[in-house]
């Protein structure tokens, strides 16, 4: 009984369909031109991408051959996960606006691109299970959005570099 009434549904629309194809015709042909030209009219938008890997070492435990648990990278708090912070780091004010100033970069009116809308753009996330923290960034120039990658990603590691030079500076400085 179903099926009869389901055909009989198939054939009034088919009978309506064959009344008013003259309309039909031009709301799907209007649909499919304006979509065509959407997608023709669409700026490419690129994405780059790169992933830091980071290892449970510490060159002031090393050096002062004190506690090996020293380097493993741990939270203050049980529940915290360090490779978070490392993201917060990355994601930081001043790594975005040195980032800004040495690529000199500008928003669509010319003016010096905003740290929040710079940081709307760069997505940074550790990737679950691992001791990986993947960055990307879209723009709209290839380019561009390759040099922001890796001009973050070396000014993280210079600020990396420093912060542990100072650590085992001091470590030195206990020592002597």
């Amino acid at each position: 009984m179903e099926s009869t009434e389901s055909s009989i549904g198939v054939q009034q629309y088919w009978q309506i369909l064959k009344r008013r194809w003259l309309p039909a015709s031009a709301v799907f042909g209007t649909v499919l031109i304006l979509t065509v030209l959407k997608i023709i009219l669409q700026k490419p938008v690129y994405q780059a991408e790169a992933k830091l890997a980071f290892t449970k070492t510490n060159p002031t435990s090393s050096l002062t051959g004190l506690g090996k648990e020293i380097g493993d990278l741990s939270g203050i708090v049980e529940q915290t996960n360090p490779l978070n912070t490392e993201v917060e780091v990355i994601r930081s004010v001043p790594i975005a606006q040195k980032t800004i100033a040495q690529l000199n970069l500008k928003d669509k009116k010319g003016e010096t691109l905003k740290v929040r809308d710079f940081l709307k753009k760069l997505i940074v996330f550790n990737t679950r299970g691992t001791d990986v923290v993947a960055l990307s960034y879209q723009e709209n120039d290839a380019k561009t959005a390759a040099a922001i990658v890796n001009t973050v990603i070396a000014l993280y590691l210079a600020n990396n570099q420093r912060v542990n030079h100072s650590s085992a500076t001091s470590a030195r400085e206990f020592l002597e």
